[in-house]
């Protein structure tokens, strides 16, 4: 299974992928473009790959029913059954890729699902943090022994969905077909003062900010006026 840790340090899964399909690609001269059709298009992948199977067949019997020296029989033949070979080749590996696609998917669709039960089973547990994501309630004060509860819940729900966020843009091919997280955490930064407050002070950082992609939306809901906290940016927007 693809770790976060993986997404955000290493790397090495997305390398080891990416340079395996540009070394197919250039392998067999295809641009981006139709090696991306080739392989998302299984129907595509059937066409090309019978039609030059049929075109080598006609060829080689040709190559039986014109009258020609053995040599240029020979010669008929090997010009019929190199681009089979080839394209054979290309066709399993395309095949190969297809697999190996199917399988990312079921595998960060897992991961993904189970981070979300996670989520959910923090607030079957603990119902009095749910008011602090959904109901617009502020963090508590500083004396108060939920504060830092809720704050932890905040950075672990920020933590999930900025990894999410980034698994989508690394792996586009394999979860295009899933729906997006970006209604869920614009609707979150509306309702949940405490993840607002965490990516506000992570944005203070700088170049040291640990997020990356939540920061697009979360600048989003800020322009908009709509963020939970501060409360002066929803009087800003509401004010003429």
């Amino acid at each position: 299974m693809v770790s976060d840790d993986a997404l955000r340090h290493d790397g090495s899964c997305v390398c080891d992928w990416t340079t395996g399909q540009a070394r197919h690609m250039h392998c067999w001269g295809l641009d981006g473009q139709t090696w991306e059709h080739l392989v998302n298009n299984r129907r595509a992948t059937h066409i090309v790959f019978f039609a030059v199977v049929a075109m080598g067949i006609l060829t080689a019997l040709g190559a039986i029913v014109m009258p020609m020296s053995s040599l240029e029989r020979l010669a008929q033949f090997a010009t019929a059954v190199g681009p089979i070979v080839i394209v054979g080749s290309a066709y399993f590996v395309i095949r190969q890729v297809q697999e190996a696609q199917a399988t990312l998917r079921g595998q960060l669709f897992d991961a993904t699902a189970g981070r979300m039960l996670d989520l959910s089973r923090l607030f079957v547990e603990h119902p009095d943090l749910r008011p602090y994501f959904y109901d617009g309630r502020d963090v508590p004060d500083e004396t108060d022994s939920l504060r830092q509860r809720v704050l932890a819940a905040a950075e672990l729900h920020v933590d999930y969905l900025d990894t999410e966020l980034l698994r989508r843009k690394l792996f586009a091919p394999s979860l295009k077909e899933l729906p997006g997280f970006e209604p869920w955490i614009r609707g979150l930064l509306r309702t949940s003062p405490a993840m607002c407050r965490i990516l506000h002070n992570d944005k203070q950082l700088g170049e040291e900010a640990w997020y990356g992609e939540i920061h697009t939306l979360y600048s989003e809901v800020v322009g908009q006026g709509q963020a939970a906290w501060p409360a002066a940016s929803r009087q800003s927007a509401a004010a003429p």
